[in-house]
């Protein structure tokens, strides 16, 4: 099943797959991520992945950093960071330790009179 809404552009959202977490599991990842917006109303880019790499409660099938049986396992972790001037992306590799970072720059083609 596919589904459709509209999300309000400035609030934060978390996502957590629907073939993979029951709903009982998806709320208790809502209430991970609402205690750290509580703790973090303005998360910065570090925060976010700190957030990623260390929330759970130690079950290992349903933590955010999950592993399940050596089948199915969290890889990387990937944030951009957008402003008006540029997007700051980085890609944490979970399995060599990695992280890497690109910045992309934006040029405005607008003239302003």
């Amino acid at each position: 099943k596919k589904y459709c809404r509209q999300l309000k552009k400035h609030r934060p959202y978390i996502w957590s797959s629907a073939t993979l977490y029951t709903d009982e599991v998806i709320k208790k990842r809502e209430y991970w991520f609402s205690k750290f917006l509580n703790k973090n109303p303005h998360p910065s880019q570090n925060d976010i992945f700190h957030f990623h790499q260390f929330t759970g409660d130690g079950d290992q099938r349903n933590d955010l950093l999950m592993s399940r049986d050596g089948l199915y396992t969290t890889v990387s972790v990937t944030g951009i960071a957008l402003t008006d001037e540029k997007a700051d992306m980085q890609y944490l590799d979970l399995k060599d330790n990695k992280r890497y970072k690109k910045e992309m720059h934006f040029i405005s083609l607008c003239q302003v009179a």
